[in-house]
Parts: structure tokens; sequence; C-alpha cells
């Protein structure tokens, strides 16, 4: 029987994919000395944030309803240091033996674990977003969103939400120049042209 050891030695953001893509470079040993012909790998990674420190800046993680974007929104919050990972492998391995191959399975208990650089998780968003952020919105908030887009001819989408924010604070209180500010409670009246 194969006695495998897997190892995680770096990991590194893709520039040249079509989606966002991290490479994690691998070492596996099998120290039996059986012959490997090669391996058919299954990998499943976790994220392990209990096995980090945190900057007080980081310490809130802001939470959500939308559990298909909890890692970003966890990777996002993230400054520096690194980010504890474990693997998990399974799969069938081919062996080459003096009659022939043998077929064994991947035993389910192969893991290894790595303390990936969170700059590698920075980079890969800087190589395929640059400069950019992403928000998911129902399909009848986009459609209010496109019609006050085309209402008020605005070239992009970064410019509707500026434009909703700019009228949005001219008529907030808390954003209001302290001499034009009214009673607390009262809302000023939005500005003629």
């Amino acid at each position: 029987m194969a006695d495998l050891i897997f190892g995680c030695t770096g990991a590194s953001a893709e520039q040249y994919s079509a989606t966002p893509t991290l490479n994690f470079q691998l070492t596996i040993t099998e120290r039996s000395g059986i012959r490997v012909h090669a391996i058919a790998l299954r990998c499943q990674i976790r994220i392990e944030p209990h096995r980090r420190r945190y900057s007080a800046a980081e310490i809130p993680v802001p939470v959500t309803y939308d559990l298909e974007v909890a890692s970003a929104r966890y990777l996002h919050g993230l400054d520096n240091g690194t980010l504890p990972l474990i693997m998990l492998f399974s799969g069938t391995v081919f062996l080459a033996t003096e009659t022939g191959y043998s077929v064994e399975l991947v035993p389910w208990s192969s893991e290894a674990t790595y303390r990936m650089p969170v700059t590698v998780w920075q980079d890969l968003v800087d190589f395929h977003f640059p400069g950019s952020a992403w928000l998911a919105f129902s399909r009848e908030r986009l459609d209010e969103l496109a019609e006050f887009k085309a209402k008020h001819a605005l070239p992009t989408w970064d410019a509707t939400l500026a434009a909703l924010l700019a009228g949005q604070r001219e008529n907030d209180p808390a954003d209001a120049a302290p001499d034009q500010a009214g009673p607390p409670g009262v809302v000023p009246e939005a500005r003629q042209p």
C-alpha cells in the first residue's frame, strides 16, 4: 500500500486566466518505496479562521445572509499576514508493480496545511478586478437602477451609484455643513439649481 505524504509549498495568483484562479504548489512523497505511476487527485480547500491572529482593524467581520460571498467578504477584510488553509485530498493512485499495475484510493485522512499570504488573495483581486468591486442586486433592484441610469443619461454603473449617493447626501442632515443643518430630526430642503 502506498504511503503518501502531501505538502503545500506555495501559492500564487494566476494573471493569465479567464476567471480568478489561485495556483498551489504541492509536493507528494511516497515513503514505502512503491513506484507511483499516476495519481488522479481531488482536493477540497478549507479556510481555518480560528488559526489566525487578527489586528484590531480586522476583528469586525461583516455578516451577510449571502453565503456565496462569505469567504470573499472575510478575505476582503484582511489587511496582511497569512491565511491558514487545510487541503483535504482524495482520489486514486495507480501503482507500478512487478506484475503490472494496481489501483488504490487516496486515504480520506490525506491532508496538508498551508499558511497562504493574504497578499496572494489581494494580487488575485487586483489582477482580475483592478480598482473595482462587485455587488449583488435583485433583478427588481437592478431594473430600478437601470431606469434611473437611463433617465439621467449616466454613462456607467459607478456614475449611477455616485449620483444616488450625492442625492442622498444633499438630503441627509448628518452630511450637511454645521451652519446649514437644521434642528435635529429636520431634513433641510434640497437646493434648487
